[in-house]
C-alpha cells in the first residue's frame, strides 16, 4: 500500500526549477528605509553632536555670565568680532578720507588776495542771516592812516615784524591763564583775518588747525599792507557794520579817509567785542578807548609803517 502525501495547497506556485526564487529588485522607497552605511552615520552623528555642543556651550557661557553678575562679580566684555572691527576701521577710514576730499575742494585760493579784493567773508554772511550789514569796501589810498595805526596799536604791535604769529604772546596769554587768571586772545592780525574771511568764531580745534594753516598761507602770498588793508575793510567795528568806510559814516558821518586819531582810536577799540562801538556806554569800552589812545601816542615808531 502506498504513503499518504501531502497536497500542495489549491493556487500554489511551484518553485521554478534550478532552486529558489531571486531577490526582487529594492525601490527608492525601499532604499530610504534601508540603514545608512556605518561611516557615513558616525560623521553625521559628530556633525550634530558638534553643533549641539557648541550651542550647549554658548547657552551655557551666558548662564555663568549670568551668575557671576548675580554674586557682583565684574565680567569683561568680549572682544569685538575681527570681522566687525575691520568694518568700524574702514569705515572711518572713508570718513576721514571724504573729509580730506571736501576740504581740498572748498579750500580756499588765497594767494589770489594778492591782487583781487574779496566779495565777502563768512562772517559777513552770517551776519546777513541775522539781520542788515553796512559794508562798502574802499582802497588802501583811501583809509586814514591814523585808522592803520590804531588797528596795529591795539590788537597786534609786533604785527609788522611776525610772521603771522605772536610767540611772545602767546607764551603771556598761556602764562596769564595757568595763574588763574582770565582766558585772553593772542591771535595776530592775520590770524584774525583767516578767521573773518573763511571760518567761524567756534573754538573748534579742526577750526583752528585751518586758521593755523590760512595764517601762513596769507603770509606768503601776500605782503604787510595788503594783509592790513583788507582787515580794516573787513573787521567788524560794531553790529552789523563792517569795514573802514561803513564805520566811518555810521558814526561819525565822514568817510574813511577822514578820520582822525581820535575818531580812529575809538573805532579800533571796538574791535574784541562786536557789542562795543564809538556809540557804546560800557565802562569796559571806554577803558579800552584810553588804552588805545595810549598805545597810540607811545608807538610813534609805527607812522613810518603805517603812512
Amino acid at each position: 500500500m502506498s504513503e499518504d502525501r501531502p497536497q500542495p495547497p489549491q493556487g500554489g506556485i511551484d518553485p521554478p526549477e534550478g532552486g529558489t526564487e531571486p531577490p526582487e529588485q529594492p525601490t527608492p522607497e525601499m532604499a530610504s528605509r534601508l540603514p545608512e552605511p556605518r561611516q557615513d552615520r558616525a560623521e553625521r552623528l559628530d556633525q550634530q553632536l558638534g553643533s549641539e555642543t557648541a550651542v550647549a556651550d554658548e547657552l551655557t557661557g551666558d548662564e555663568q555670565s549670568v551668575e557671576r553678575v548675580e554674586q557682583g562679580e565684574e565680567i569683561e566684555p568680549r572682544p569685538p568680532r575681527p570681522g566687525l572691527l575691520r568694518r568700524v576701521l574702514l569705515g572711518l577710514l572713508l570718513l576721514l578720507l571724504a573729509a580730506a576730499a571736501w576740504t581740498v575742494l572748498t579750500w580756499p585760493d588765497v594767494a589770489a588776495l594778492a591782487e583781487e579784493d574779496p566779495t565777502t567773508t563768512a562772517f559777513i554772511e552770517r551776519a546777513k542771516g541775522r539781520g542788515g550789514v553796512a559794508w562798502t569796501w574802499v582802497p588802501d589810498r583811501r583809509i586814514s592812516w591814523q585808522l592803520r595805526k590804531a588797528v596795529v596799536a591795539a590788537e597786534d604791535a609786533s604785527f609788522f615784524s611776525h610772521d603771522g604769529f605772536d610767540e611772545h604772546e602767546i607764551r603771556k596769554a598761556i602764562d596769564e591763564a595757568l595763574e588763574g587768571g582770565r582766558v585772553r586772545g593772542a591771535s595776530t592780525l592775520t590770524q584774525q583775518l583767516a578767521k573773518n574771511l573763511w571760518l567761524s568764531p567756534s573754538r573748534n580745534p579742526l577750526r583752528k588747525l585751518r586758521e593755523l594753516v590760512l595764517t601762513r598761507q596769507l603770509e606768503k602770498h601776500l605782503d604787510k599792507r595788503r594783509i592790513l588793508e583788507i582787515y580794516v575793510n573787513v573787521a567788524e567795528f560794531g553790529p552789523g557794520v563792517y569795514g573802514a568806510e561803513a564805520a566811518a559814516r555810521e558814526y561819525f558821518g565822514v568817510s574813511a579817509a577822514n578820520l582822525d586819531s581820535d575818531q580812529a582810536a575809538r573805532l579800533a577799540a571796538s574791535l574784541p567785542s562786536s557789542t562795543w562801538h564809538p556809540g557804546s556806554q560800557s565802562a569796559n569800552y571806554r577803558a579800552h578807548v584810553r588804552r588805545v589812545r595810549e598805545r597810540m601816542r607811545q608807538y610813534g615808531w609805527l607812522d613810518q609803517l603805517v603812512r
